[in-house]
């Protein structure tokens, strides 16, 4: 039996961070490692958001301004989008801001949510996932730094899913104090059993956290399986290109067989369409084939292929069926 087995783990995950900063090119104290993501994004909760008792953050009419005890108290997010977001601000006892995407699942330009008067630009945090999820929509890095400028509060750019994307927004979180950038090594990297996450951001948001952090919060074997990970980029970089491929004859195929034409665009990534890719665990959905981690299982045509069959589609897919992303047997944690 390994001898560190019986050593408690390093409580900072040093080695990760030095070795995430050489590849994000930027330094340790930009970094924070959790026991994944969601671990991080409720830290940020608890570290920059005041609770609040009362009256729960709501609109006082069509167009109005909303009513508020404090824009200290709120946190805010789109939706649809990851359903842990309402939870963490309900345990904090926190406003909750839910504001909709567009019909597409786009964000609202800037000039649409000062017209709207419903996004909070003082708000304490703002959450943003980006591609987003369940829809699969990804962001313009333009259009969230253009977001992240008018926000005064803490601004979360949530990229559980980025390694399947066309941008990410990573150099927003370095240029600006007040954004963090959220990663996990549980989607595309397969290390949900592990749960190893982090933030990249401005020092002093990391040492605000660290600060709330508990002692050997993310255990060794992780911390050594996210190292080795990291160490083998290159195989997981192809496996990547892999999944968006089958992602996009998956997304064809289908798109053609409900359409009845051949000539059927394909996605190109992630981010090309909402609902392109879903999470794997629903059981309305499970398909006959592999499931195993970072895996792409194509629906089969008993599944969606009759028209009787497209009609009961399960309640977890906002648009037609497409592909299976088989990642996880926990989706809902990062």
């Amino acid at each position: 039996m390994d001898g560190r087995l019986r050593l408690y783990p390093n409580p900072t995950a040093q080695r990760l961070r030095e070795r995430l900063a050489r590849l994000h090119r930027c330094r340790p104290d930009n970094i924070i490692v959790g026991n994944g993501s969601d671990e991080l994004l409720a830290m940020a909760v608890r570290a920059f958001v005041d609770p609040t008792v009362g009256q729960p953050y709501r609109l006082s009419g069509p167009g109005k301004k909303p009513i508020r005890r404090s824009s200290k108290s709120v946190v805010q997010f789109f939706t649809p989008s990851y359903s842990l977001y309402p939870v963490l601000a309900d345990i904090h006892g926190a406003a909750r801001n839910a504001v909709p995407l567009r019909s597409d699942f786009t964000i609202p330009s800037l000039a649409e949510l000062q017209r709207a008067r419903r996004w909070d630009f003082r708000a304490a945090l703002s959450l943003v996932t980006t591609p987003n999820a369940p829809s699969g929509r990804g962001y313009s890095t333009a259009q969230l730094e253009e977001l992240c400028r008018a926000q005064k509060g803490v601004v979360v750019l949530d990229e559980a899913y980025v390694d399947f994307a066309r941008e990410n927004a990573l150099a927003v979180a370095l240029k600006y104090p007040h954004v963090l950038v959220a990663r996990t090594f549980s989607k595309a990297y397969s290390l949900c059993f592990q749960r190893v996450g982090y933030f990249v951001g401005h020092p002093d948001l990391i040492a605000a956290l660290h600060k709330i952090r508990d002692s050997y919060n993310v255990n060794g074997l992780g911390q050594v399986a996210a190292m080795a990970t990291l160490d083998d980029l290159p195989r997981y970089r192809a496996n990547f290109r892999r999944i968006v491929a089958t992602a996009n004859t998956s997304a064809a195929s289908w798109r053609s067989s409900a359409s009845g034409s051949s000539r059927a665009k394909p996605i190109s990534s992630l981010s090309a369409r909402p609902g392109s890719l879903r999470r794997a665990g629903c059981k309305s959905c499970a398909t006959a084939g592999s499931s195993s981690a970072g895996s792409v299982t194509r629906l089969s045509a008993t599944t969606f292929g009759s028209p009787s069959a497209r009609r009961k589609k399960p309640p977890c897919w906002s648009t037609p069926p497409r592909q299976f992303l088989a990642q996880s047997e926990v989706p809902q944690l990062r």
